[in-house]
């Protein structure tokens, strides 16, 4: 049986799959009482990223060793709620496409202009946001 911190230290390296590179995570329960640890591993590169280490309080109905599967995942990192002049932002929308894409580097980027500030948005002003988030879109990029 794994002690309630082993189980939250295996959570957690799901949770740095689920966020990072490849990851595989190793996990050795040595029972009771003992110093238990855990090593994450990029299998990219085959080095160590990380190293945790817990204290087992809890009886341990056997010693074991488990070794996670490697899982691969992609980080995105964007903005999905962004202003524009259109509102209450600066910049127009295709300029704000732009500084996400060129300078900020962002994988996603969406404008979420208020439809109400400082007047209300025309339908002009909705087909100017998308309009220019379909100039700047690339499937697959």
């Amino acid at each position: 049986m794994k002690s309630p911190q082993r189980l939250c230290l295996m959570v957690m390296m799901a949770l740095v799959g689920a966020c990072g590179s490849d990851i595989s995570a190793t996990s050795n329960d040595s029972g009771e009482g003992n110093t238990d640890t855990s090593t994450f591993k990029d299998t990219n590169t085959g080095s160590n990223t990380d190293t945790g280490v817990t204290t087992d309080t809890h009886p341990d109905t056997a010693t074991d060793t488990d070794t996670e599967p490697a899982t691969k995942y992609n980080v995105y990192f964007g903005l999905l709620h962004s202003h524009t002049n259109i509102s209450d932002g600066e910049g127009s929308p295709e300029k704000a496409y732009r500084y996400a894409r060129d300078t900020a580097k962002l994988d996603f980027f969406g404008i979420a202009d208020h439809d109400y500030y400082p007047d209300d948005m025309t339908a002009a002003d909705w087909k100017t946001i998308k309009d220019a988030a379909n100039s700047f879109n690339q499937d697959g990029a």
